[in-house]
C-alpha cells in the first residue's frame, strides 16, 4: 500500500481516497510520511482502521489541500489531528466521522479558511457509555471564522463542546445533538440563516437572539421540544418559515407528543406579528396541547400565507378526523388561506368533482404543468379563475365541460397546448338549460402553441382579446354563429382542420402562414368556406376534403345551389399547393367544376387523390372515371417515352410563350427520359425569362448517368437562388468555353446556393464557382453520397449562414472501403463575416483547416469525428451558442470562448466528460448547460462515464457567477454521474 502511495505521488496524484477494510479492527494502517508533505495534493479521503501518527516534530505541509474526510479513522496522539490540520492553509472542506473510532480527549479544528464542516458520530451503544469514562471527558474545539455550512450530529455524546470564536458568515447549519449544555455550540451560531435543530438539553435559561434566521426545522424526537419551540420563536425575530419533523440521521427516532401543559410564549414573538410564512408540521398528534399550539401560530401568525399540517403517524381515518379539528381555528392571515403544492406536476380531474375556491383562498401549484378537468363541475366562475391564475407555469390544459357557469376564461400566459370539447349534450338539451345561450369563453393565452377546440353544440359567444402569435397547430370544430373572433386569433397558424357552422364570407382575414388544411364537408354551405380559405391563406401547400371525426352522426353534405368560385385564382393554387386530397366525393356537377377548378389552376400540384367513400361499389368507380378528362394544370408524374416527348413539347411552348415577363422560381426533377439538351434548353429559357430561383434535382434509375450543367449558367448575373441535388456534375474549368474573350463564373446576385450530394469536376471547380458569387450569404454543401475531392475550400467573405453536411453511416457495410480518399480529405473555411455554422461529419476522418476566425459568429452546431478538431475549435471563440459533440480531444487546447452563453452537450463521443469540464473551465460566461444526444446519429448512444470522473481543479467561473439553467437528459445514476451532478 505505501508503494503504491508513493508511486502516485510521484506521477502527481490530485485527489487521493484510501479505504481500509479489515476484518479484525486490530490489524490498521499507518500511512507514508511523505504523503504528509506532499504539495499538490487536493483531496484526500481516508477511511476506517487507518492511524494518523503525526508527532510534534514532523511538519505537515499540505499547501492544496481543500477537501478532507477523516472517517472513522484513528489518532495516535491528540498532537496527530491537530498537527494535521495545522499543515492545511487553504483546507475548505473538512468531514470528520468518530463513529468507530476512539476517543481522544481533546478534538480541536482550528482552521481559518474552512468554509464547510461535518462532525458526525452517529452508531455507538448507549450501553458503552457507562464503561468508558473517557466519553465523559470527551472535548471539541472549533475555531472557524469562515465557516458557511455546519453539521454537527452526536446522537451520543456527552461531552462539554466548546467553541472559542463565533462563526460570523455561517449561512446554514444541521445540529443534532445530545448535549447536557449546548449553550456553548448554540451561542456561536447566531449569525445563521437556515437552522435544522435537534437539542437534548436546555436552552430556557439562556438569552441568545438568531437576528439572522429565517428558516427552521425543529426535531420532535428530544424531550420537551415543545419548550425549545418557545424558546427558538423568542430568539428568532426574523423566522419566516418553520417546520416541526423528525430526524433522518435516527432510524428509531419517534416524535413525542406534548407531556403536560405547553406554555405559550409571555408575549407575541415578533417573528409571529411580522415575518413568519410558511409553517408546516407533519406529525401532528390531534392531542389538547398541540391543537392550542397549533391555535396560537395560526391565531398571531399575521403574515402566514401556508399552513401544511399532516398527521402521518396517525391512521387515515382518525388522522383525517383529527385534522378537520383544526378547520374552525381562527386565523389572523388571511392569506394562509391556500392550496398550496408546491410539488404537483400533473392534475387529472374527472366526473363528478366540484371545484370550490372561495374569495379567501389563494390556490398555488407553482410546478404544475399538466391540467385535466374533464367534466367536473364549478362552485362559481370564479372558482375556475382563480384555479388557472395559481398556476403559473402550466403548458397544458384540458376541459370538458357542460357549461353551467356563465363565462368561462383561459388565461394563462405560459400556456402551450389547449384543449376545450364538448360534444356529449344532447341538441334539445339546450332549450331547457337558458345558460348555454348565454355562455362566454373568454382564451388569453399569448404563448399557445396547439389549439383544440370542439363545441359541436355551442351557442355560445366566444371572446378572444389576444392574438397567438406563437400558434402552429389548431383543430376547430365550432357551432358558433359568430365565429369571426376565433377565427381572426388563429391568423399565425401553419396547420388548421376545421368544421364551422357559421359564415366567414364577409370577413377579410388572412392566414399568411397556413400550409395544411382540412375542411370537414358536413358543415352546412362548406363549399363557400372553401372558397373563403383558399383565397385568406396564400401560402396553403395540403389541402384536404374530410368529415369530422368527433361526430359520429356526421355526415358530408353535397354541394348546394351553384359553387361560385373564386373572383380570380388564388395565390396558393397558382404558386404553392402540392397535395389535394377528397375523400367523399360525390360526383355531382358543382362537385366536378370544384374539382376541375383546382386542377386546372394549381400549378403545382404533385398530387391529387379523390375517392367516393359515400358512394356503392358501382357507382363510385364511374363517377371518378369522369375526371380523367380534367385538364390538370401540374406535370408531375412518372411518363412513357411517348408521354415525355409530348410533356417536352408543353414545357417548350409553355416557357417560351407565357405572358409573364420574368419567370420567379424553376423547379426541374430530371427523371429517366430527360436529355442534357432538354435540360440545357429548359434553363437557357429561364435565363432569358430573367428566372431568380432555380433547383435541379437530377434523379436516375442508373446513378453513374450524370449531368453536367450548362457553362452559361455561370455567367447569369440575375440568379438569387440556385439549388442542385444529386447526380449533378459541378465543372468549372479554368477557362470556361464560351466565345472570346473568355470570362470568368460572375453570379454577382446570389444569395443562396445549395449542393446537394453534386459531383465536383475537380477541386478547383468549388473553389472557383464560390469566388464568383460576391454577394452570397447562406451555402449548404451536402457530401454525404458523394466522394470528396482532395481539398474543400470554402473562402467567402459575404457569407453568413454555412451548413456542411456528412450523415452517412460509418458502420454500411463497406462504406469506408468505397471512400479511399476520406484519410486526404482538407476543409479549409473562411468565412469572417459567418454567423450560424453547421458542421456535421459523423465518419470524417480528415485534416480541417481554417485559416481565419470567426468574429460575428453567433450559432454553431458542430458534430465532428476529427482526431484533431483543434483548429476548428479555436475560431469558434466569439459563439454565443453552441451544441457540440467531439471525437478529438481538447484537453491540450487552452481555448476560451468569452461569448459563449448556450451549450449543448452529446454523451456519444468518448470521453465526453473531460471535454464537459473542459468547455465549463473555457466558457467564463456560461449560462445554459445541456447534456443530450445527438440528433443526426439516429444509432447514438449516450455512453456512461468510464474510471473517474475529476472535476476541475477550481470551481469554473461560469459555475460561480452565471450558469443559472442546467438539463441532463439521459442521466443513469452511476457513481461518477452522481459526483459530476453534485
Amino acid at each position: 500500500m505505501a508503494r503504491w502511495i508513493r508511486v502516485a505521488i510521484v506521477r502527481g496524484v490530485r485527489e487521493l481516497e484510501i479505504n481500509r477494510y479489515h476484518p479484525e479492527d486490530g490489524d490498521s494502517f499507518t500511512l507514508p510520511m511523505c504523503l504528509f508533505t506532499y504539495n499538490k495534493l487536493v483531496v484526500l479521503k481516508l477511511r476506517r482502521s487507518i492511524v494518523l501518527d503525526l508527532p510534534l516534530d514532523l511538519e505537515v505541509s499540505l499547501p492544496s489541500l481543500k477537501t478532507l474526510h477523516l472517517l472513522s479513522v484513528k489518532y495516535e496522539n491528540k498532537a496527530s489531528q491537530r498537527n494535521l490540520l495545522a499543515g492545511c492553509p487553504v483546507l475548505e472542506e473538512l468531514v470528520v466521522d468518530k463513529t468507530f473510532n476512539d476517543p481522544v480527549p481533546m478534538f480541536s479544528v482550528r482552521v481559518p479558511s474552512l468554509k464547510r464542516l461535518s462532525i458526525i458520530e452517529m452508531d455507538i451503544n448507549e450501553d458503552s457509555t457507562e464503561d468508558d469514562p473517557a466519553l465523559f471527558n470527551y472535548r471539541v474545539l472549533i475555531n472557524v471564522p469562515s465557516l458557511k455550512y455546519l453539521n454537527y450530529v452526536d446522537v451520543y455524546d456527552f461531552g462539554h463542546l466548546c467553541s472559542s470564536k463565533n462563526m460570523p458568515e455561517l449561512v446554514e447549519a444541521n445540529v443534532k445533538l445530545v448535549c447536557k449544555r449546548p449553550v456553548k455550540l448554540m451561542r456561536f451560531l447566531t449569525s445563521v440563516k437556515r437552522l435544522s435543530l435537534c437539542l437534548y438539553g436546555s436552552m430556557l435559561q439562556h438569552n441568545i437572539v438568531f437576528y439572522q434566521l429565517v428558516h427552521l426545522e425543529l426535531c420532535g424526537c428530544s424531550p420537551k421540544w415543545w419548550d425549545l419551540l418557545t424558546w427558538m420563536l423568542e430568539s428568532s425575530p426574523k423566522l419566516q418559515v418553520l417546520k416541526l419533523n423528525n430526524c433522518v440521521e435516527r432510524s428509531f427516532c419517534l416524535v413525542k407528543p406534548i407531556e403536560v401543559y405547553w406554555r405559550q410564549p409571555r408575549s407575541v414573538p415578533e417573528c409571529l406579528m411580522c415575518h413568519l410564512n410558511t409553517f408546516e408540521w407533519k406529525y401532528y398528534a390531534g392531542i389538547h396541547e398541540e391543537k392550542e399550539l397549533v391555535a396560537y401560530i395560526l391565531g398571531n401568525a399575521k403574515r402566514l400565507k401556508t399552513a401544511e399540517i399532516s398527521a402521518l403517524a396517525l391512521g387515515s381515518e382518525e388522522g383525517s378526523r383529527k385534522l378537520k379539528e383544526l378547520a374552525s381555528l381562527h386565523r389572523a392571515s388571511k392569506s394562509c388561506c391556500q392550496c398550496v403544492y408546491e410539488k404537483l406536476v400533473v392534475l387529472k380531474l374527472y366526473k363528478a368533482i366540484l371545484l370550490d375556491f372561495p374569495l379567501d383562498l389563494e390556490v398555488s401549484l407553482p410546478s404544475l404543468k399538466t391540467l385535466h378537468l374533464l367534466t367536473v363541475k364549478y362552485k362559481d366562475e370564479e372558482s375556475q379563475r382563480r384555479l388557472l391564475a395559481g398556476c403559473p407555469v402550466l403548458e397544458e390544459l384540458v376541459v370538458d365541460n357542460d357549461w353551467r357557469v356563465p363565462s368561462f376564461s383561459v388565461i394563462v400566459p405560459s400556456l402551450k397546448r389547449l384543449s376545450i370539447i364538448e360534444n356529449d349534450i344532447k341538441e334539445d338539451s339546450t332549450k331547457e338549460h337558458p345558460v348555454y345561450t348565454n355562455c362566454r369563453v373568454l382564451i388569453n393565452v399569448p404563448s399557445l402553441k396547439y389549439l383544440d377546440y370542439v363545441e359541436v353544440y355551442d351557442f355560445a359567444h366566444l371572446c378572444l382579446s389576444v392574438n397567438m402569435p406563437e400558434l402552429v397547430e389548431a383543430n376547430v370544430k365550432l357551432v358558433s354563429k359568430s365565429p369571426e373572433k376565433l377565427m381572426r386569433s388563429l391568423t399565425s397558424v401553419k396547420r388548421l382542420s376545421l368544421c364551422l357552422y357559421g359564415s366567414m364570407l364577409k370577413h377579410n382575414i388572412m392566414f399568411n402562414q397556413l400550409v395544411h388544411l382540412e375542411l370537414c364537408g358536413c358543415c352546412p354551405k362548406w363549399w363557400d368556406l372553401l372558397t373563403w380559405m383558399l383565397q385568406s391563406s396564400p401560402k396553403l401547400k395540403v389541402l384536404k376534403l374530410n368529415n369530422c371525426v368527433e361526430r359520429s352522426f356526421c355526415s358530408v353534405k353535397p354541394i348546394q345551389g351553384c359553387w361560385r368560385q373564386p373572383r380570380s385564382v388564388p395565390e396558393c393554387l397558382m404558386c404553392h399547393l402540392n397535395t389535394f386530397e377528397w375523400k367523399y366525393y360525390s360526383g355531382i356537377q358543382e362537385e366536378k367544376e370544384m374539382v376541375a377548378y383546382i386542377l386546372g389552376n394549381a400549378k403545382r400540384l404533385k398530387t391529387a387523390e379523390i375517392s367516393a367513400l359515400g358512394l356503392s361499389s358501382e357507382e363510385g368507380p364511374w363517377k371518378l372515371k369522369e375526371l380523367a378528362s380534367l385538364h390538370a394544370f401540374s406535370t408531375h408524374g412518372t411518363y412513357d417515352e411517348d408521354e415525355y416527348t409530348r410533356f417536352r413539347k408543353y414545357v417548350d411552348k409553355f416557357m417560351v410563350f407565357h405572358k409573364s415577363p420574368v419567370l420567379e422560381a424553376l423547379n426541374l426533377d430530371i427523371g429517366i427520359y430527360s436529355s442534357y439538351d432538354d435540360v440545357a434548353t429548359w434553363i437557357r429559357i429561364a435565363m432569358v425569362r430573367s428566372v431568380r430561383e432555380l433547383e435541379i434535382n437530377r434523379y436516375r434509375m442508373d446513378d453513374n448517368d450524370s449531368f453536367t450543367l450548362p457553362t452559361c449558367l455561370f455567367t447569369y448575373e440575375k440568379l438569387v437562388v440556385l439549388k442542385l441535388y444529386k447526380n449533378i456534375i459541378v465543372d468549372v474549368p479554368l477557362d470556361l468555353e464560351v466565345p472570346l474573350p473568355p470570362l470568368e463564373v460572375s453570379l454577382s446576385s446570389l444569395k443562396t446556393l445549395h449542393l446537394l450530394s453534386v459531383q465536383y469536376e475537380s477541386e478547383q471547380s468549388l473553389r472557383r464557382l464560390l469566388a464568383g458569387c460576391p454577394v452570397l450569404e447562406e451555402l449548404v454543401v451536402d457530401k454525404t453520397y458523394n466522394w470528396p475531392v482532395p481539398s474543400l475550400s470554402f473562402i467567402v467573405p459575404s457569407l453568413k449562414r454555412l451548413s456542411i453536411l456528412d450523415n452517412e453511416d460509418e458502420d454500411n457495410d463497406g462504406s469506408t472501403e468505397e471512400r479511399p480518399m476520406l484519410p486526404d480529405c482538407r476543409v479549409s473555411i473562411n468565412v469572417p463575416s459567418l454567423k450560424y455554422l453547421n458542421y456535421v461529419d459523423i465518419c470524417d476522418f480528415s485534416h480541417l483547416c481554417t485559416s481565419k476566425h470567426m468574429p460575428e459568429l453567433v450559432e454553431a452546431n458542430v458534430r465532428l469525428v476529427c482526431k484533431s478538431p483543434g483548429n476548428l475549435m479555436r475560431s469558434l471563440t466569439s459563439v454565443k451558442r453552441l451544441s457540440l459533440c467531439l471525437y478529438g480531444s481538447m484537453l491540450q487546447h487552452n481555448i476560451v470562448f468569452y461569448q459563449l452563453v448556450h451549450l449543448e452537450l452529446c454523451g456519444c463521443g468518448p470521453k465526453w466528460w473531460d471535454l464537459l469540464k473542459w468547455m465549463l473551465k473555457s466558457s467564463p460566461k456560461l449560462q445554459v448547460l445541456k447534456l443530450n444526444n445527438c440528433a443526426e446519429r439516429y444509432y447514438c448512444d449516450v455512453k456512461p462515464i468510464e474510471g473517474r470522473w475529476g472535476h476541475p481543479q477550481s470551481v469554473p467561473e461560469c459555475l460561480m457567477f452565471h450558469l443559472n439553467t442546467f438539463e441532463w437528459k439521459y442521466y443513469n445514476g452511476e457513481r461518477e454521474e452522481k459526483k459530476m451532478v453534485a
